[in-house]
Order: structure tokens, then sequence, then C-alpha cells
């Protein structure tokens, strides 16, 4: 569930209150429009590669952090996941034929991260 709450004119993004359905109030958040995505087949998968890869880097101990160096090394992993998913999100789109569906590319954003691109 969403809320549109403001808008950010330095990034020029939109930001959006975020509450988890059925999570604890504490988990909500506020998040960047690139950061949310559609419930679809395509992001549950892209769900479950990300929490696979990190169920491998987690601290194996209850109450365990990680190391700054860890946790740098699984973002850097985490956005080269969602990097391929965006990349063969595009081939399925230019393998269809662009003629049959709305163009969604892929473009950098300001931070140098993969966002979708809906053509407008």
């Amino acid at each position: 569930e969403e809320e549109y709450d403001r808008y950010n004119v330095e990034t020029n993004t939109y930001h959006y209150f975020v509450h988890y359905l059925g999570w604890n109030v504490k988990w909500d958040r506020w998040a960047e429009e690139l950061c949310i995505y559609e419930d679809s087949p395509s992001t549950q998968e892209l769900a479950s590669k990300i929490m696979k890869e990190y169920k491998s880097v987690k601290p194996k101990k209850k109450n365990q952090k990680m190391s700054i160096e860890s946790l740098n090394a699984w973002m850097k992993r985490r956005n080269e996941i969602e990097e391929d998913h965006y990349r063969m999100e595009k081939q399925k789109l230019s393998d269809i034929g662009s003629s049959d569906v709305e163009t969604v590319g892929v473009k950098q954003n300001d931070q140098n991260k993969a966002v979708y691109d809906d053509g407008k």
C-alpha cells in the first residue's frame, strides 16, 4: 500500500510512503518511485533471486551484524541482480517486438542505477 506525498525536484522523482501489509509499522518507510515495483511474476522472480542471494551472505548467528565490507559487497551484488533483471525484461520485450507492446527500456539515473524507462 502506498501514498503519494512529495516530489523531489533535485532528483526529479516522486517519493511514496510504503506500508507492508501484515508487517509491523517499524518497517514503514519513504521510497523513491524507482524502488517500487509492480507486482508481477517477473518481479516476484526478482524478489526470490534477491532473497536467495541474501540468505547466502547474511550473518549466520542471531543479532550478528554484517561488516561494512560485507554490506557494501551485498549492495553491489543486489544492484547487479536488479540490472540483470532489467536487461532480461528489455530482451523479452525486444523478442516480442516493439509494435506489439508499449516500449519499456532501461536507462541510468543520476546515481548510475538502472531504472525502468516507460518511454514517456
